[in-house]
């Protein structure tokens, strides 16, 4: 009976292939991980690490928070410090999950969207903040004035308790479409309302207009398209 001829190394290395390259997949993985992690970014100690979290996954928001955090990074080379800025938007199913399993490991986002009102005491109270100028604000009409007094609402919407301020990202209207053919018709002019009491009279006679032409017709009568709301 003739022996067993022994495989050649370069064969036997053929037939673990698979098994080779998932090894290998696998380190790569575990590497790439540590590098992009907070941890591994750490390495360094000259560049400051500062994570964005958020939800707000709409056209527009992180390609306008990808140029402030460029505007920002350009403002501290110049001081000579260097930063490096991530933002992670989260789907906003999984972002309370996400946020509270940050929380509880130790290693949330420096900066975060609060899911909620009832999570404040997680973060970093701004009372002493918001009475003092933007410094980010000089050379601007804003110049001087209290970060507080820079928000539409006087940041009454973002106060939650005590020293508690929430700080807005984004602002939201409602936008209003006017029939002018309608607007004339009902009051003689094309010129369009400037105030509340004005805009409320309009619908008035817009009213008055539509019982006369025995059609009723309200300030939000969306047929016609007076006042349709987006």
């Amino acid at each position: 009976m003739k022996p067993t001829p022994k495989p050649k190394p370069f064969e036997k290395a053929r037939q673990n292939l698979g098994v080779i390259l998932a090894g290998l997949f696998y380190l790569a993985s575990v590497v790439w991980v540590i590098l992009q992690s907070p941890a591994g970014k750490a390495m360094d100690p000259s560049v400051r690490q500062i994570t964005i979290g958020h939800w707000q996954l709409e056209d527009g928001y992180r390609e306008g928070l990808d140029e402030i955090i460029r505007k920002y990074k350009a403002l501290k080379a110049a001081e000579g410090v260097k930063v490096e800025i991530t933002q992670s938007p989260i789907p906003y199913r999984a972002y309370r999950q996400w946020f509270r399993t940050q929380t509880v490991a130790g290693d949330p986002a420096d900066i975060i969207e609060a899911p909620g009102t009832a999570e404040y005491r997680y973060f970093v109270p701004l009372s002493e903040y918001v009475g003092e100028a933007n410094p980010y604000n000089t050379g601007t009409p804003l110049e001087g004035m209290p970060w507080r007094d820079t928000f539409l609402d006087n940041m009454h919407a973002g106060f939650i308790q005590g020293d508690y301020y929430f700080v807005a990202t984004v602002s939201f209207v409602n936008r209003l479409f006017c029939n002018m053919d309608l607007i004339e018709a009902a009051t003689g002019s094309r010129q369009l309302p400037k105030t509340l009491s004005e805009w409320l009279h309009v619908c008035q006679q817009v009213v008055e207009y539509g019982k006369r032409e025995e059609e009723p017709l309200g300030a939000f009568h969306f047929r016609r398209g007076f006042c349709a709301r987006s």
